[in-house]
């Protein structure tokens, strides 16, 4: 009996966090001794394990460049979303090799606040209300007096889960905007635009993910995720962390809540197509569901969420590699190729 032997794959992931981490695990168990990682950043102590940690900087795509063609790379996964907005995805097709992500114009549903804002509106994806300004007195003017109970304040710049502020008095809201809009302020952001939202506060808040090859969409479990160490106030909470941790399955997503989302992840591929972008190839919607027909869109992601990745990990039960490559090829992503574990409770 011949035993078919698999390719050698050799996967360099753009990271060095416990997110990267997850991916190269997982591909790992899958492929086993068919599978090199190589992790940029130098990595850390658990890549260290799993593959070889490299003194190559996230963002310099030239010496990966040079990396991939001397090392044979077959494919390339970056994990965090500033790599995306500098456009790594562009620079390494140019240069053909197989990576996934979204483009740097893709990326805008992320990297920029007005235009996810301006593009739910467009396109019939519900989000709170919102308003924008450019001008900081503007703003001091404008923005406290906007008809919302409570408000959201968000920088246009992508600071990875830190450009946003939940005031809770006119006194805050006036330090919101000049945390966000001056750059002697808030690690000197200077946004030079702030979306302000209504802030939901009925129901509660979770992450869905769905990878598409811009046709087919397929679903992943739900995760929640910690925004505090607890619940009440304490001392050296940020207002609104990147997340303290994660757990899946949810129990409060019903199938009808699931059919909703659903509703909404097809909303963006449509969009994005019809904006002439294309569609980035993981769609992550951060959500506020105060009842299961009307879930709220906070923030459009475009690549997996951290931490909410490292829970979702540990019910993934199929070649990861396979399914990633599938979303760039036409035809070949497809729902068999994607199972669950039962959840490990």
């Amino acid at each position: 009996m011949i035993e078919l032997v698999r390719k050698m794959e050799r996967v360099l992931i753009i990271g060095n966090g416990a997110r990267e981490h997850a991916l190269g695990w997982l591909i790992k168990s899958f492929h086993k001794q068919n599978v090199e990682l190589f992790f940029t950043g130098n990595g850390n102590a658990g890549t260290a394990k799993i593959g070889k940690n490299l003194y190559i900087d996230h963002f310099d795509f030239a010496e990966q460049n040079r990396f991939c063609q001397e090392s044979n790379i077959t494919y390339i996964i970056p994990g965090s979303e500033n790599i995306f907005a500098a456009g790594i995805v562009d620079y390494h097709r140019q240069s053909d090799h197989l990576i996934f992500g979204p483009t740097q114009a893709q990326t805008q549903l992320e990297s920029s606040k007005y235009f996810s804002a301006r593009f739910n509106e467009a396109y019939d994806i519900p989000q709170p209300k919102w308003a924008t300004f450019t001008d900081i007195k503007q703003a001091h003017l404008q923005a406290p007096s906007l008809p919302f109970r409570k408000k959201v304040y968000k920088g246009e710049l992508l600071a990875r889960g830190t450009a946003v502020l939940l005031p809770n008095s006119l006194r805050e809201e006036h330090q919101a905007i000049d945390n966000l809009m001056n750059p002697d302020n808030f690690h000197g952001s200077g946004a030079k635009r702030i979306i302000v939202q209504e802030r939901i506060e009925d129901g509660f808040e979770i992450t869905a993910q769905a990878l598409t090859d811009g046709e087919v969409i397929i679903e992943l479990p739900e995760v929640m995720d910690f925004k505090k160490r607890f619940n009440e106030d304490h001392p050296g909470d940020n207002p609104n962390t990147g997340g303290k941790g994660s757990f899946t399955p949810v129990p409060a997503v019903t199938p009808r809540l699931r059919d909703n989302i659903y509703q909404i992840f097809q909303k963006v591929t449509t969009g994005m197509k019809a904006e002439g972008l294309g569609c980035p190839p993981l769609i992550n919607l951060n959500l506020k569901v105060p009842d299961e027909d009307h879930p709220k869109v906070l923030e459009i992601n475009v690549r997996f969420g951290d931490p909410e990745f490292e829970a979702l990990a540990m019910l993934v039960n199929f070649d990861l590699l396979r399914v990633l490559k599938a979303t760039s090829q036409k035809n070949q992503l497809n729902e068999s190729m994607v199972r669950f574990r039962a959840a490990l409770v």
